[in-house]
Order: C-alpha cells, then structure tokens, then sequence
C-alpha cells in the first residue's frame, strides 16, 4: 500500500455532500462552501439589507460580501467561544484594543479594559503586573456555578490566532456591529437584531422553496446519481493521497487504530477542536 501511494496511485473519490433540487431542476454540491455559494447566489438577486442603524442599503454583490463578512466574523467568535472565551469579553477586548490603537502593553490600556469588563459584569476584573514580562495584565473570572477559572487577557491578545482573524475582520464588519437589519425579501421585510441572528435567518430564508439532500453516504445514491457524480471519468473528483512524513503517518495511525486507549483519548481531547471536515 505504501508503495502505491508513493507512486501516486491512489485516489480517493469525493462524492457531493448536497444535492439541491427544485421542480425538475437539480444540482450537486461538494460541500458546505458550495452550498453556502449556490444559496447567496439567491441572496444577491432578491434580498435587500438595510441597516437600522444608518439607514445603509445594500444589495447585489455589495450584499453578497457583506454577509459572507459577517458569517466569517461570527464563525472566528464562535471558536474563541468554544475556547472559553465569552463573546462579549472578545468584543470587549477587541474595541478597547483598536481604541489605544493596539497599545496593549500600556498600563492605560490594561485599566480601560478592566473597567469595561467590569462593567459587562466580570466583577473582579483587575490589573497586575505581569512579573515575568513586566508589563500590566487583565485578569477575570468566567464561568458560573463553581466551574469558572480565572484567565489572563494577555493569552487571548498575544497568542490567539482565532483572535488575529477576529482584529483583521473586525473593520469589513463595522457597519453592521450594531442592529436592527431590516431583510426585504419579495415585499415582506424582517427585523433581526444582532448580526449573528442575521446571517442564520438568511440562509435559513434562501433555501425557501428547494429541496437540499445531505447524503451521509454512497449507499443513498441511485446507480444513475454515483456515475454522474463520481464514476463519470468526465464529472468526477479525485483526491491523490500523498505521504509527507512517513513516520509521522505510521505513528498518527498506531496512536488512532491501536489497541491503546490512552494515547488515543489524549490526541483527541488535544486536537477535537481543531477539526475540519468531520462527517458523524
């Protein structure tokens, strides 16, 4: 086996995840990007946004970038959140650092923070020198009911990389921090008052009226959807399997495979949050 993979041989087909169909139309997707395509595809001609706040339309390709914007956004919050970083200790963070223009290391900065964390009610936010480093660290309390632990601001600035692509996005979102979001859809409008909701509802909106099929796997295909789909020479897609690092791999398969149950329970509690493309 190892030698065909060396040479190159071995291929992998990869089958659609979707099959989107309305009356007699039907249309495969790979996966969840394509199907998030195919739909703001639908968003781009018939939704209208206007933001409540500023009274902003946006329509069209304008919209189409506002809403993948945001569904970034939200998703780099979501992976601070499941980090144990709350969403509003991340905002908090976020808009206190672009407001001393990223001068974290200032004892203002550090006493500013504070107060706003206080203030969103971690009530023993505070300040202390960070000895090693010497420089000022924001400390507070999160979790409720005895399961809280106490963190250290500098590990979400300094170290998270969740928390760079949160900094880097933070201005293609600015417009739409704040709610409402009026959604105008075929003359019926919809409010939404938070980002998060909005581009849930969106999505939710523009699969109106089609049938989406998440296959879980071949066996649901008839004979005439797996040649078109993943036997057709013409249609299909391949994946080479490849080798970099041959004892890597040889380890990474002992440790899954293996009769071991330890190693195994150790890399997944290390790694559960890292991953992608997992199909349960």
């Amino acid at each position: 086996m190892q030698e065909l993979i060396e040479r190159g041989h071995l291929f992998i087909a990869q089958p659609p995840l979707y099959k989107v169909s309305r009356k007699k139309k039907e249309v495969y997707l790979r996966d969840d990007g394509d199907l998030s395509s195919f739909l703001l595809d639908r968003v781009e001609d018939e939704f209208t946004l206007v933001v409540g706040t500023t009274g902003q339309e946006l329509i069209g390709r304008e919209l189409r970038r506002a809403i993948l914007a945001a569904q970034e956004w939200s998703e780099s919050l979501g992976r601070l959140e499941r980090r144990g970083w709350p969403q509003d200790l991340v905002l908090a963070a976020l808009d206190t650092e672009a407001k001393w223009e990223q001068k974290t290391a200032s004892t203002e900065f550090a006493d500013d923070l504070a107060t706003e964390l206080r203030e969103l009610g971690y009530e023993d936010a505070r300040v202390e020198l960070d000895e090693e480093h010497g420089v000022p660290e924001v400390l507070c309390r999160v979790g409720f009911n005895g399961r809280g632990r106490e963190i250290r601001l500098g590990e979400l600035l300094g170290s998270s990389g969740h928390f760079r692509r949160a900094r880097s996005q933070i201005a293609q979102v600015a417009a739409l921090r704040v709610g409402p979001f009026h959604l105008d859809r075929n003359g019926e409008r919809e409010t939404l008052g938070n980002l998060s909701d909005l581009v849930g509802r969106v999505y939710e909106v523009a699969k109106k009226g089609f049938n989406i099929q998440r296959y879980k796997g071949l066996g649901e295909m008839n004979p005439k959807q797996l040649w078109e789909t993943t036997m057709d020479p013409e249609a299909r897609r391949l994946l080479q399997v490849t080798i970099e690092d041959g004892a890597r791999a040889d380890e990474l398969f002992t440790i899954l495979m293996g009769d071991a149950v330890e190693p195994r329970r150790n890399f997944i509690e290390t790694n559960a949050l890292e991953a992608r493309n997992l199909d349960i």
